[in-house]
């Protein structure tokens, strides 16, 4: 590791812990966005009795297949 002066080490320690608190930061968000994910699936299930998949394929050779429901986009 690289070593500098107090100040400049100082400085260092700053941004460490400035991208750790935008870690933390994003790893919180990305839990909300899941749960809201939760909520639509569950959502959708509740107002139409169970997801309407259809199949979707990658448009390009040899794309891979899956089911979206068609009212909330979840894939299943």
């Amino acid at each position: 590791m690289v070593k500098g002066t107090a100040d400049e080490e100082e400085t260092k320690r700053y941004f460490y812990n400035k991208i750790r608190e935008h870690k933390e930061n994003i790893t919180m968000c990305k839990k909300r966005i899941n749960a809201i994910d939760r909520q639509i699936i569950q959502a959708c299930v509740i107002q139409h009795g169970e997801h309407k998949f259809e199949l979707e394929v990658e448009p390009c050779l040899y794309g891979e297949s899956y089911r979206i429901c068609k009212n909330c986009g979840y894939e299943g």
